[in-house]
């Protein structure tokens, strides 16, 4: 097997990525320990934060794919489509609600 140079730059530069993820996983890692043994309190919250952002990430594309499965199988005039109205509706909503959990926290 041989390499050309390109490959060598390509492996340096694969290498210092995965290198830069691992330590910041490490440095994050690093952390969230200092933190859970300093300030239980704050640990806590933080794992709640981020599993309350995972859950909107998630609801919000349901809610997406939802609306766009809509809008493709719509036929006629979309202004008659109550399903699409009553989607259109509960999108909206749900996206503010999340949005204020999101700048309330």
């Amino acid at each position: 097997m041989s390499c050309r140079p390109s490959d060598i730059s390509l492996f340096s530069l694969g290498h210092r990525c995965l290198t830069w993820v691992c330590l910041q996983g490490l440095e994050d890692q690093l952390l969230s320990v200092v933190v859970r043994n300093e300030r239980p309190d704050l640990e806590e919250q933080r794992e709640t934060l981020i599993a309350e952002t995972s859950n909107n990430k998630n609801l919000l594309q349901n809610l997406e794919d939802s609306l766009l499965r809509e809008l493709a199988t719509s036929t006629g005039n979309m202004l008659d489509n109550t399903e699409l109205i009553l989607t259109l509706d509960e999108t909206k909503e749900k996206a503010h609600e999340v949005r204020r959990r999101f700048y309330n926290n």
